[in-house]
C-alpha cells in the first residue's frame, strides 16, 4: 500500500529510519541522498512503498557496471530493465533504447563500448530527481514537521528553561 501521509509513514519505518527524518537536513539533490546511506535507504523505503524502486535498482546496477565493466552485469540490466516489457522495465526514450537493443537484442555476447549505458543513465537520472525524488523530499518534510511537532521542548533534557 502506497505511504499516503506522514503518520502511516511513521508507522511502517524502523525507530532508526525515524532518527534520521527527525534529526537530519534532507539532502538537497538525488546525488547526496544517494551518497548518504542513511537517505538512500530511506528514498528507497519510500520508492519501495510507492512502486517505484525499478529507476533506483537501475540507477546502481548502472553505476556498477561503470565500476567494474562487467558484460554479464551489462547483459542483466538490459534484461530486467531495457527490454521491451521486462518487469521492472525503465522508462527510456525510443532513441536510447534502439541504442541498447542494437548492442543485446539477439546477441549471445554482447559487445559495447564502456560508456554504453551513460545516456540511458542520465536520462533515468532527471526523471527520477524530477518525479519521485522530488515526492520524497516533500513527503520527507511532512514528516519532519510532523515530527517536529510531537516533540514536547519544555522537557527535553539540558534545554535552558530560563
Amino acid at each position: 500500500m502506497p505511504l499516503e501521509t506522514p503518520d502511516q509513514w511513521k508507522a511502517e519505518m524502523e525507530p532508526w529510519m525515524l532518527e534520521i527524518v527527525k534529526d537530519r537536513t534532507i539532502p538537497s539533490s538525488l546525488e547526496d541522498c544517494l551518497k548518504d546511506e542513511g537517505w538512500a535507504t530511506i528514498y528507497y523505503f519510500f520508492a519501495k512503498a510507492n512502486y517505484v524502486t525499478e529507476n533506483l535498482d537501475f540507477l546502481a546496477k548502472v553505476d556498477e557496471f561503470g565500476r567494474n565493466g562487467n558484460m554479464d552485469l551489462a547483459k542483466q540490466i538490459y534484461q530486467e530493465h531495457v527490454r521491451e516489457g521486462s518487469a521492472a522495465q525503465v522508462n527510456l526514450s525510443g532513441g536510447n533504447r534502439g541504442a541498447l537493443d542494437d548492442i543485446f537484442k539477439d546477441q549471445d555476447e554482447p559487445i559495447g563500448p564502456p560508456d554504453l549505458f551513460d545516456a540511458s543513465r542520465r536520462e533515468i537520472y532527471g526523471l527520477t530527481n524530477t518525479d519521485s525524488y522530488t515526492r520524497f523530499v516533500r513527503f520527507a518534510t511532512e514528516t519532519q514537521k510532523v515530527l517536529g511537532e510531537e516533540i514536547d521542548w519544555d522537557n527535553v533534557e539540558g534545554r535552558d528553561r530560563s
